[in-house]
């Protein structure tokens, strides 16, 4: 975990791409405008640079946002993939797994270099992008497996994927309309999935909480004097997960989204939204299957294709349908 003190955030910097022993469509991009220089700027081609405990390659700065001190690293989008992978699989998955994971996480980094080229647009190095821990979490195999996809990235109608990944899709990976708002992609549709069945990740889980509790984590919804007498689920949407859940809070009904509920309780704590509720008294319990948010590769899913002998453009058009892996180049 990063100092409170010192957060981390991503500046990702332009790439010259290649191949290894195949031809893909390419991407064409122009270079990145050299990005404001902020705070103090480390030069290149020092050791690596060290920010509470954790080494970094390419540049860092400090600084200031809404009277806080942040970290910024500026690092290829190579180099970034390689920090990045561990924290979201085993670099001792199957090998085919690990390359379908680094042109994911290439792909989402890119789309966001991509989409905001000439600006200092940052990415984050927890959840809210993707796990970034740089040089810490490279391991020898997943830097290979990094370096034999280099500048491989999803493209959707010839624009580059913001591709997504999740934890365990539970039996069915999720539609993004179902969780963001907006008009989706098809690449995003739910799509089943049988392979992440008895995975780590897959559960049964089960999560038990004193109404008191929740009623203090809805306290924006429900009004803060209120309680929690009841919570039902709904609707639910065709992957199975709840799409609409019901909260009776003193004599109302308060209706909100899957997806809503579970960013209130937490990520960590209902692990998705495909569970069940029942009323304990004094206490919910929930009881589901899988973790994350569902959309787009089911990483337990993506190891056990892999473990069949599936190579990772396989596990990628599976997961991301209509989606094509071209190569950047510039």
């Amino acid at each position: 975990m990063m100092s409170n003190r010192f957060p981390v955030c991503i500046m990702l910097l332009p790439l010259l791409a290649g191949c290894i022993g195949k031809e893909y469509r390419e991407l064409a991009v122009s270079p990145l405008s050299p990005p404001v220089e902020i705070g103090v700027t480390v030069a290149e081609g020092n050791p690596p640079r060290i920010v509470a405990g954790r080494k970094y390659r390419g540049t860092l700065e400090t600084i200031s946002r809404e009277g806080k001190t942040c970290v910024v690293n500026r690092v290829s989008i190579e180099d970034y993939t390689k920090g990045a992978i561990n924290g979201e699989i085993s670099p001792m998955w199957p090998e085919e797994s690990v390359k379908a994971m680094a042109i994911v996480i290439r792909s989402y980094a890119f789309q966001h270099w991509d989409s905001a080229r000439g600006s200092a647009r940052q990415l984050y190095s927890d959840v809210r992008s993707q796990e970034y821990c740089g040089i810490n979490c490279e391991h020898e195999r997943s830097n290979r497996a990094v370096d034999e996809t280099s500048g491989l990235v999803l493209v959707y109608e010839g624009k580059p994927l913001e591709a997504f990944s999740h934890a365990c899709c539970g039996g069915a990976t999720e539609d993004s309309r179902e969780v963001w708002t907006g008009e989706g992609c098809g690449a995003f549709r739910g799509r089943e999935c049988t392979w992440c069945a008895g995975s780590k990740h897959w559960g049964p889980w089960v999560l038990v909480l004193e109404k008191t509790t929740l009623a203090k984590r809805l306290h924006k919804e429900i009004g803060a004097d209120n309680t929690v007498e009841s919570i039902k689920v709904a609707e639910r949407n065709p992957s199975g997960r709840v799409r609409t859940i019901v909260v009776k809070s003193s004599g109302r009904e308060i209706r909100m989204s899957g997806a809503h509920f579970r960013a209130i309780v937490g990520w960590n704590d209902l692990r998705s939204t495909r569970f069940d509720a029942a009323d304990r008294g004094g206490a919910m319990e929930f009881r589901g299957v899988g973790w994350g948010h569902g959309v787009g590769l089911c990483q337990e899913g993506a190891r056990k294709m892999a473990e069949e002998g599936k190579d990772c453009e396989s596990i990628l058009r599976h997961y991301f349908p209509g989606a094509e892996v071209w190569r950047i180049t510039q």
